[in-house]
């Protein structure tokens, strides 16, 4: 399962920044391709994978320090260069395709170079990943991340 680790990670939705926990199924979030589409299926679940932080060299508007997300290792992120890729193979120096969107503003894609990876011990006890119609992806802060896939899943556990 593809997921993020924070129910208080950011996405961005068309009524701006929300933390994911906050998403429901019928909101539109912004995909990779810059439109909005609607969340299909919220799936909590058990991590399956290794958990991988990864670091940007983007600066946080409030507060300074790199903007960081853990996600599982299977988790597709989309290079610049390269398109979707496992996050578990993305190594510093790379650039990540990353989104810098306000409401009401059209959104910013930009490359971004990962500053470090590091893979994680700890689990978290749930992640969390969208299903989002048509594209398939949504807006992890800043990040682009491929959503989940009924297909390639096996078991799904409710929370």
């Amino acid at each position: 399962m593809a997921g993020v680790s924070s129910r208080q990670y950011p996405i961005f939705t068309k009524f701006g920044w929300r933390e994911i926990v906050d998403v429901e199924v019928g909101q539109s979030v912004m995909t990779h391709v810059g439109r909005f589409r609607k969340v299909t299926k919220i799936v909590r679940e058990w991590p399956q994978n290794e958990m991988c932080q990864l670091a940007s060299s983007v600066k946080k508007i409030k507060g300074g320090g790199q903007n960081i997300i853990v996600v599982e290792s299977d988790t597709l992120i989309f290079l610049n260069d390269y398109g979707w890729v496992n996050a578990g193979s993305i190594i510093p120096k790379d650039l990540v395709r990353f989104v810098f969107a306000k409401k009401g503003k059209n959104p910013l894609f930009r490359p971004v170079e990962i500053t470090r990876i590091k893979q994680l011990k700890n689990r978290p006890k749930r992640t969390i990943s969208l299903e989002v119609e048509e594209d398939n992806s949504y807006v992890v802060k800043g990040f682009l991340i491929q959503g989940y896939i009924a297909d390639t899943y096996s078991e799904v556990y409710k929370i």
